[in-house]
């Protein structure tokens, strides 16, 4: 085996691969079967030997017999997995780091196999044809192994031939002992602790900046050439090799490379939360330390709370200043940004009342809209023998901003026209990008990450705060709900 995957592994240098999860899921796969031809070859040599030929020609015909169908057999197995490696596109990638270790592998097993095995068995069996041709260092290198084996594999072959010969007599003990020693083996499973990467081996940290909806550009660059300012002052303090920092009006991102190895003491976690309390503060700037994951609820320092209700638009609202009360708990360093985030729209809020008295359906209303600002399709024009889609709509500089979109005139139902602006309100919405329902309820949760040492103090804390809150009719705490 070692011989074979040293081969896999040189023609994979040369191949300019890399060792990776892909080339060593290759590898690991490839194990099982490289030494399937060398026990077969070594087997038959070792029979015919003891059948009373000679060392020589039982190595000869031993190999010589089934060179055949090991040569086959191995070609069977590489016929599967080298022709993936011609796959177009994407899947290229993936399936040619798993080819090549697998293929060059079984291809040197069987070179392994039918040169390198015969010449080893050839020096480790017994001279059964007397003293021709056994020299004395091939006597002396016999008596090495054969002492090695007895010293090695000779107790654990006797250990497992008495272990065999035991349990054949005591098979109900034999299953009842597998049973226990399973289940024992699923406590101290449930007990470990299971994390994405450990605290220390972190190497990156990405900090979300959400400012008002409200801000400009200018008031943003202003905010962030701060935040670059702090973070280029503190290099050496937080030991950082590199960071960026990218944003928008509303939003922006502060990303840290850690320098490898570390130079100070001073752990990424807590790095992260000095970092997280030191940077420019400013009136409705929030700061997340991370985005939501699936898996973050069974993690130490993660703590979820999620919202229940019907309507996506409440639970929104009630998530802003329930982060506000969860993040002044003891033991809550931040909150987690949820990955997504709402777009905002212009909407058109129609006066429910008013459309009543005039008879206006909102449908007419949204026509109105929707023709004014897209067009509409007329019956396709032909003229010599061609067909010539038409479209009318506004002019653009009729429908710019929302005052040319106020002016619109909607029909009533006594047949006079109104103005849009009389009987609808353009107003800047929130629209989540999807929506999740389950039994007619949406979630909202609201993911606190917690100080080290201190999580079961600040989840005590959280769970005593979820309790004396008042929630509105229809939205309850609850078990975070999977799925769509």
């Amino acid at each position: 085996i070692p011989l074979s995957v040293m081969i896999g592994l040189t023609a994979m240098y040369f191949a300019g691969e890399t060792l990776n999860i892909l080339s060593l899921l290759g590898l690991m796969i490839s194990i099982g079967l490289l030494v399937d031809n060398s026990v077969v070859v070594a087997e038959n040599i070792f029979r015919l030997h003891r059948q009373g030929l000679s060392r020589r020609e039982a190595c000869i015909r031993g190999a010589g017999e089934i060179s055949l169908a090991v040569v086959m057999a191995t070609l069977t197995t590489i016929i599967v997995f080298l022709p993936t490696s011609l796959v177009e596109g994407q899947g290229q990638f993936f399936l040619l780091r798993l080819s090549i270790p697998i293929t060059v592998s079984l291809l040197g097993s069987l070179v392994v196999a039918l040169l390198f095995i015969p010449l080893s068995v050839y020096l480790t069996l017994p001279g059964g044809d007397g003293a021709r041709g056994d020299s004395r260092m091939g006597r002396w290198m016999r008596r090495i192994l054969s002492r090695l084996y007895d010293l090695t594999l000779q107790p654990l072959n006797d250990a497992y031939r008495n272990c065999l010969a035991f349990f054949l007599r005591r098979r109900l003990d034999l299953v009842m002992a597998v049973a226990a020693v399973c289940a024992l083996t699923y406590l101290p499973y449930k007990a470990i602790q299971q994390v994405e990467v450990q605290d220390e081996e972190r190497g990156f940290f990405e900090i979300q900046v959400q400012l008002p909806q409200s801000t400009t550009m200018e008031e943003s660059v202003d905010y962030f050439t701060a935040v670059e300012q702090y973070m280029e002052a503190n290099l050496e303090r937080y030991d950082l090799d590199d960071y960026f920092i990218f944003h928008r009006p509303s939003y922006g991102e502060v990303q840290g490379w850690f320098k490898r190895p570390r130079t100070n003491d001073l752990s990424p976690r807590a790095a992260i939360e000095d970092i997280q309390k030191n940077l420019p503060e400013k009136a409705g700037v929030k700061i997340y330390t991370g985005l939501e994951k699936d898996n973050e609820d069974e993690d130490k320092g993660i703590h979820i709370v999620t919202l229940i209700g019907e309507d996506p638009a409440e639970l929104d609202r009630l998530a802003d200043p329930l982060e506000d009360l969860f993040a002044g708990l003891d033991g809550v360093l931040g909150i987690k940004r949820s990955g997504d985030r709402p777009s905002e729209e212009i909407g058109l809020v129609v006066d429910r009342d008013r459309v009543q008295r005039l008879e206006i359906s909102p449908e007419v209303v949204a026509g109105v809209v929707r023709n004014s600002l897209g067009g509409r399709s007329l019956p396709k024009f032909y003229r010599d023998g061609r067909e010539i889609p038409v479209r009318v709509r506004f002019q653009e500089e009729d429908r710019e901003s929302l005052d040319e979109l106020y002016d619109f005139r909607v029909p009533t139902g006594a047949g006079e026209l109104v103005s849009l602006q009389s009987v609808a309100d353009a107003q800047r919405l929130e629209a989540p990008s999807r929506i999740f329902r389950r039994n007619k309820q949406v979630t909202r949760t609201i993911t606190l990450e917690l100080e080290e040492g201190r999580e079961e103090e600040a989840k005590k804390a959280v769970r005593a705060m979820t309790r004396g809150i008042d929630l509105p009719e229809g939205v309850r705490f609850g078990t975070l709900i999977r799925g769509r």
